[in-house]
């Protein structure tokens, strides 16, 4: 769900459901598994050919493991190993507003 949210002095534009709430379990696990981008099971079970699997994790919100995936491109590796890849690289971006 989204939509404007608070009063006349203060509108902010906001996006809550068990999907936000995802992205923001697999943004935190890329530090915790020390990987650029991870991608949701929904997300990477169609292309698993671009994917290698990253594990099942316990998150906060969830009760069930959340399957996590790796873009093949991303991947923790040297960097000329990532720029030689022959598939162009399939990349999930997660847009994050910082506030004062």
């Amino acid at each position: 769900m989204y939509g404007n949210v608070g009063t006349d002095e203060r509108l902010d534009f906001t996006v809550i459901g068990r999907a936000v709430n995802e992205a923001a379990r697999l943004q935190g696990l890329t530090k915790q598994l020390g990987q650029p981008v991870l991608a949701s099971a929904s997300f990477a079970e169609p292309f698993l050919e671009r994917f290698d699997f990253a594990g099942a994790h316990a998150v906060a919100g969830f009760d069930h493991m959340l399957k996590t995936y790796v873009p093949r491109s991303c991947a923790a590796s040297p960097p000329d190993v990532q720029a030689r890849s022959p598939e162009p690289p399939l990349m999930i971006w997660i847009a994050t507003k910082k506030r004062p």
